[in-house]
């Protein structure tokens, strides 16, 4: 089911993570607050592991959702505020380019229905935001490009 959120609030990114963020987990450590080292670590990091890599694949796999209007991908139309894997769900947080978009259900199916092909995925949520709202300047270059707007 899709979200519709109107105004006001946090922005998107910090909510749902976003694709330039280059964070490291905090390091593991035990009870006592000491850091833990071994197979349990390792073992231990694993769902965060698959997790990062089910984001990757997932930014991959937007860039297949075109705006049908426009021909060009979510990803570079700047439709996509952040996206985020918590064991094996995708969270993802868009815009469409106006709260009257004509293709306004069909985006959004488009997205979960590619997302939710990535094996390990175990479902998609989409968080589909106004705020803030979409500007041509949030288009990647190649987009405007595309456009005929550079």
């Amino acid at each position: 089911m899709v979200r519709f959120t109107a105004g006001g609030g946090a922005a998107p990114s910090q909510d749902v993570g976003d694709r330039s963020d280059s964070r490291h987990p905090a390091p593991l450590t035990s009870e006592a607050g000491e850091r833990s080292s071994g197979a349990a670590t390792h073992t231990a990091a694993l769902p965060q592991l698959a997790d990062r890599s089910l984001e990757s694949e997932a930014w991959q796999r937007l860039i297949e959702v075109y705006d049908p209007e426009l021909g060009i991908d979510v990803v570079n139309l700047g439709l996509v505020y952040g996206l985020r894997a918590e064991d094996g769900v995708l969270r993802v947080a868009m815009t469409l380019t106006t709260p009257g978009c004509p293709m306004g259900g069909s985006i959004p199916d488009q997205v979960r229905f590619v997302l939710d092909t990535i094996p390990g995925v175990r479902g998609t949520e989409i968080d589909l935001v106004w705020e803030p709202p979409w500007e041509p300047e949030m288009m990647s270059a190649a987009a405007r490009q595309a456009l005929g707007w550079l």
